[in-house]
C-alpha cells in the first residue's frame, strides 16, 4: 500500500500522489487551522472543541479601524483612519457614520456625557463629537499624536501622547494640563487605577510607568528589551502589560533594570506599590507581564506578533494580532509559557485591538478592530454549545474514489456529526456539490459521494466533546504515462580529448546537451580524423523521457523492425535509463522503425499497469560505401589530371577529398560544383607541386575519398610513375 501524506497550503499546489490508496490525516498532515474554525477552537492539546464564532460588523477595505470603546449606554464607538471617521454601533446592531473629521487618524476615543472625545493624529487634536455628529476641537496636544484616552471618575480625561511621550489631563472644564514628560518616544496606553493614579505603557523603549497626577511625578514599573509596551490591561489578579518588538528592533536601554539612572526617575520619592523588573526575555516578539509587588512576573512570551490581549472569565487570556503568511485572522487563547491556541479564525485583516463587550448572558463577547483590510468583527462563544469546523480542501489533483472518513476523540454527550462536499476544482466554487450529511459514527463510508478531484469535510462538535483527529481515505485510479520526448541525437563535431581535461578521449556534444565520451586513443590535433571516427558511424543515440500523472516510477524498453515488417525485435530490456545508443553495424542496409514503450509497472500490480508507446522512423541504416568507377589519373606539364564517377545506392553523396602525393588533403568538388546527388562525376586538373615548391620524388601516389551521408567512405588510389 502506498501511503501519501499531503500538507495542504491553499496558495500552493499539492504534491502529486502515486496511484493507489491515499490518506489525509488531520491535524498531522492537514492542520485544523488550515481550514475554517467556524465556531470551533483548539483546546490545550490541539483538539477541536466549541470555541468562538466570528460575525462581521463593519467593513471598509480602504480604512483601518484603530479603536473601539463602549459607553455607559451600551453603545459601541469606533475610530478609523486613514480618512478619520467615527462610527457608532447601537443596541440593534445598526452602524452609523457619526462624524467625518478633517484629521487623518482617529487613534483613541473616550466616552463623554453627550457623545465621545476623539484623540487624533498627526495634528494632536482632541475633538468633542456629540451624539448628533456635532464637532468641536477642544484642545491640541504638543507632539502631534494622541495614542490613547482614559476617562476618570470626576469627568477628567487622561491623554497619552507623543512624540515625545507625554501624559496630559483634559479637565471637565476643558483645560489641558501636562502631568508628566516620560523618557520615551510615545505614551501608547493609559489606564486609571482605583486610587486615581495612572499606569502608562510607552514605546521607544518599551516601558511601564506609574504616574501620580496630583503630584505630577512618575516611577518606572517595568523595563523591557522589547521596543514597545502596547497595552496595560486589568486581569484576574491585577494589572498586566503587553510588550512587543517592532521590526526596527532595539530600545536603546539594554533592558538592564530601571535603565535610566536616579536623575531620570521624575518622582518626589519612590513608589512602594511596584518595582522595576529586569528584562530577561530575549529573542521574542511579544511578551505578557503581570505587574505587582515585589516585582513584575512574565506569564507568557512568543515569537509571534500579538497586538492586543483581553481577559476572559471562561477562556483566560485571549489575544490577536497580525495575520501570518496571508492566512486568516485568528483569535488565540494564551497558555503559559509560550503556547497560543487558536479558538477562532475568520476572513479578515490584522487585528489592531480587542475590546470586551459587556453582556451578562454572554460574558466572553469581544470586538476586534482590524486593518489590511479594514474591518470590525464581533467574536463570541457559541450560544448553543455546538461549534463547527470546516477542513481545508483535500486536493487529489485527479479524480478520486472517496472511501472513508474516520475520527478520533472523546465524547461527552452526542457524537460529532460530519458532512462532506466534493468538486472538480481545487477550491470550492459554484460547481461544487451540496453537503452530504454523513451522520454520526466513528467509521463513515463515503460510497454515496461521487468521484471527484477534491473533498472538504465539516464537523459539528457538541458541548463536552473533543475531536483529536480526522482521517479521509481515497483511491486514485491509475492513469497512463505519457512520452514527453523521444528523438535521435544528430552527430555533432568530434574533438580529441575527454570530458575531463587532459584525458585522451573523444567527446561528442549532442544537441540536447548530452555529452558522449569514447575511448579511442590519442592524437595531438583536437580534430578527430575520419579514420578514427569510422567506428562511430553506425551508432544511433536515442534520448527519451516519460511523465506519469500519478508520479509512478517508469521503465523504458526499445525495439525495432525493418520498414514493412510486422515483428518487433528488442533493443534493450526494461530500464530506467533515458538514453540508449544502438549499434547498427551488423544490420542489413535499409530503413527501420524504432519503438519506445514506457510503463508504470514498478508501482502498480500487473493487472493495473499502464503504458504508452511511440514510434520513431524511418531510421536509415547504411553500412555500404559508395561505388567508384571510371577512375583515370594522367600526367600533365604542371601536375596531373583525375577523373572518376561515384554512385551511392541510398544517396545522396556528402563529400569528397583528394590526398596529394605529399600528403596534403584538399576538398574535391564534382563537375556540377555541389556534392549533393546519388551520382556525381569528378574531373579536375591539379597543379602540383605548387609554384616555388620542390616536387617530391617519384612515383607519386594520389588518393581520392568519397563518402555518403551515413559516413561510409569509398577510397581509390592511383600511381604516377
Amino acid at each position: 500500500m502506498t501511503r501519501v501524506l499531503v500538507t495542504l497550503i491553499l496558495a500552493l499546489p499539492v504534491a502529486a500522489m502515486a496511484a493507489g490508496p491515499a490518506f489525509w490525516d488531520s491535524p498531522q498532515d492537514v492542520p485544523f487551522t488550515d481550514g475554517d474554525l467556524d465556531g470551533a477552537g483548539l483546546d490545550a492539546r490541539g483538539a477541536l472543541v466549541p470555541g468562538f464564532t466570528a460575525e462581521g460588523v463593519l467593513a471598509d477595505s480602504s480604512l483601518v479601524f484603530w479603536t473601539a470603546i463602549v459607553d455607559g449606554r451600551g453603545r459601541t464607538w469606533l475610530g478609523s483612519g486613514h480618512d478619520g471617521r467615527v462610527w457608532r454601533l447601537d443596541d440593534d446592531d445598526e452602524v452609523d457614520l457619526v462624524a467625518h473629521l478633517e484629521t487623518e487618524e482617529v487613534f483613541a476615543l473616550a466616552p463623554r456625557e453627550d457623545g465621545v472625545l476623539a484623540g487624533c493624529g498627526p495634528g494632536g487634536q482632541l475633538v468633542q463629537i456629540d451624539d448628533d455628529g456635532g464637532l468641536a476641537t477642544v484642545a491640541t496636544v504638543p507632539g502631534g499624536y494622541v495614542w490613547d484616552l482614559a476617562a476618570g471618575d470626576d469627568g477628567d480625561v487622561y491623554v497619552a501622547a507623543g512624540n515625545p511621550a507625554m501624559i496630559h489631563r483634559l479637565t471637565a472644564d476643558g483645560e489641558l494640563e501636562t502631568l508628566a514628560a516620560l523618557p520615551c518616544n510615545n505614551a501608547l496606553d493609559v489606564a486609571v487605577l482605583e486610587d486615581g493614579t495612572l499606569l502608562v505603557a510607552a514605546q521607544g523603549p518599551g516601558r511601564v510607568f506609574h504616574v501620580r497626577p496630583d503630584q505630577g511625578d512618575w516611577a518606572l514599573v517595568l523595563a523591557l528589551e522589547q521596543d514597545e509596551v502596547r497595552q496595560v490591561v486589568q486581569g484576574p489578579d491585577g494589572w498586566y502589560a503587553l510588550g512587543y518588538q517592532t521590526e526596527s528592533g532595539g530600545n536603546g536601554s539594554g533592558g538592564n533594570g530601571r535603565g535610566f539612572g536616579s536623575d531620570q526617575d521624575g518622582s518626589n520619592g519612590p513608589l512602594d506599590i511596584m518595582v522595576t523588573a529586569s528584562a530577561d526575555v530575549k529573542q521574542v516578539r511579544s511578551v505578557l507581564y503581570r505587574l505587582g509587588d515585589p516585582s513584575p512576573v512574565r506569564v507568557w512570551s512568543s515569537e509571534h506578533v500579538i497586538a492586543s490581549v483581553a481577559w476572559s472569565v471562561d477562556h483566560g487570556w485571549l489575544a490577536a494580532g497580525a495575520r501570518e503568511d496571508g492566512g486568516p485572522s485568528e483569535l488565540f487563547a494564551l497558555d503559559w509559557p509560550n503556547v497560543r491556541r487558536p479558538i477562532a479564525a475568520w476572513d479578515g485583516g490584522d487585528v489592531v485591538e480587542l475590546v470586551l463587550l459587556p453582556d451578562d448572558d454572554r460574558p466572553d463577547r469581544l470586538l476586534a478592530t482590524q486593518a489590511n483590510p479594514g474591518r470590525v468583527t464581533r467574536l463570541g462563544a457559541t450560544p448553543d454549545g455546538e461549534a463547527r469546523a470546516v477542513s481545508a480542501p483535500l486536493d487529489g489533483r485527479h479524480t478520486l474514489r472517496w472511501a472513508r472518513l474516520t475520527w478520533q476523540g472523546n465524547v461527552g454527550g452526542d457524537q460529532p456529526r460530519f458532512a462532506v462536499r466534493v468538486g472538480m476544482s481545487r477550491r470550492p466554487d459554484a460547481t461544487w456539490s451540496d453537503w452530504y450529511d454523513l451522520g454520526r459514527g466513528r467509521d463513515l463510508v463515503l460510497d454515496d459521494v461521487p468521484p471527484s478531484r477534491a473533498l472538504q469535510w465539516r464537523v459539528t462538535v457538541p458541548s463536552g466533546s473533543r475531536v483529536t483527529g480526522v482521517t479521509v481515505s481515497a483511491v486514485e485510479p491509475n492513469l497512463a504515462p505519457a512520452i514527453a520526448r523521444f528523438g535521435i541525437e544528430a552527430a555533432g563535431p568530434m574533438l580529441m580529448g575527454g570530458l575531463v581535461p587532459g584525458q585522451d578521449n573523444i567527446t561528442q556534444q549532442l544537441p540536447s546537451g548530452l555529452k558522449v565520451e569514447y575511448n579511442l586513443g590519442s592524437r595531438p590535433d583536437d580534430r578527430a580524423p575520419r579514420e578514427r571516427t569510422d567506428a562511430l558511424r553506425p551508432l544511433r543515440t536515442f534520448t527519451f523521457h516519460g511523465i506519469d500523472p500519478n508520479e509512478d516510477r517508469l521503465t523504458y524498453r526499445l525495439s525495432y523492425r525493418a520498414l514493412g515488417e510486422s515483428t518487433w525485435r528488442p533493443l534493450n530490456g526494461p530500464t530506467r535509463d533515458q538514453v540508449y545508443t544502438w549499434d547498427t553495424s551488423r544490420l542489413a542496409d535499409g530503413d527501420y522503425e524504432v519503438r519506445l514503450m514506457v510503463d508504470d509497472g514498478l508501482d502498480n500490480p500487473p493487472d493495473r499497469r499502464l503504458s504508452a508507446v511511440r514510434t520513431l522512423g524511418p531510421v536509415r541504416v547504411d553500412n555500404t560505401a559508395p561505388e567508384l568507377s571510371d577512375w583515370t589519373l594522367a600526367h600533365r606539364h604542371d601536375g596531373f589530371t583525375i577523373e572518376l564517377e561515384a554512385h551511392d545506392r541510398f544517396g545522396p553523396l556528402a563529400g569528397a577529398a583528394l590526398v596529394l602525393p605529399d600528403g596534403t588533403r584538399r576538398r574535391l568538388d564534382p563537375v556540377d560544383g555541389v556534392c549533393d546527388s546519388a551520382e556525381e562525376r569528378f574531373a579536375r586538373e591539379v597543379t602540383f607541386p605548387a609554384l616555388g615548391e620542390a616536387a617530391p620524388p617519384r612515383p607519386w601516389s594520389v588518393r581520392v575519398q568519397v563518402w555518403d551521408l551515413q559516413g561510409n567512405v569509398a577510397e581509390t588510389t592511383g600511381v604516377l610513375p
